[in-house]
């Protein structure tokens, strides 16, 4: 939502029902190559990005199962988790939990730096444009925020202090709102560490 086009530049559409992919390992491209062929239900919807949806809808974007297929794929290669023990693993649970900063890094080719949830270092980084990523804990205050889980940013409106949140499991998933907004008084509560783009 705040640059399109760091996730454009990403692709590679080769017409042939494939799509090559770039992530950044140390600031250096490194690509691979997917299908559309995804892991889906028995009842025919999508089991990771995209959870729960169908997967005949056409109007259902590709581009976060695309990327996140990609990024199963290029787990088997060695660098993008090797921190985690689950380097070389080109399985879909081989890439469940880490750091923001890792995966911010590994997206865009930008640095990016861990802090704790602070108003003023936030709102620096957003109206700086930066990517902002929270980490909650793992009982957080608000019941409709998933606890050990990851959110990215995307709203904040100065005036009122309220933060709109995006779980990467979607919108129309199956267990939690997929977009939450809070007040700031509240993030302290729900959430401990901040992971954005510098």
């Amino acid at each position: 939502l705040r640059n399109p086009s760091l996730i454009t530049s990403m692709f590679i559409v080769n017409g042939d029902g494939t799509y090559t992919i770039r992530f950044y390992n140390n600031g250096q491209a490194d690509y691979v190559t997917v299908d559309t062929k995804f892991a889906v239900t028995s009842q025919g919807t999508y089991v990771y990005a995209n959870m729960g949806q169908n997967i005949s809808n056409r109007n259902v974007p590709l581009w976060a199962a695309l990327i996140e297929k990609a990024y199963v794929q290029m787990n088997e290669v060695g660098w993008l988790r090797a921190a985690f023990g689950q380097a070389g693993a080109n399985r879909y649970d081989s890439i469940s939990g880490g750091y923001m900063t890792d995966t911010l890094r590994q997206l865009t080719g930008q640095n990016a730096a861990f802090g704790v949830v602070g108003q003023a270092t936030f709102e620096a980084a957003w109206n700086s444009g930066s990517l902002v990523t929270f980490g909650s804990f793992s009982k957080p205050y608000d019941q409709s925020v998933i606890g050990n889980h990851g959110y990215a940013v995307v709203g904040y409106n100065a005036t009122t202090k309220l933060v709109t949140v995006f779980t990467p499991w979607g919108v129309n998933n199956r267990y939690s709102p997929g977009l939450v907004t809070i007040a700031w008084a509240q993030m302290t509560q729900d959430f401990f560490a901040m992971q954005y783009t510098v």
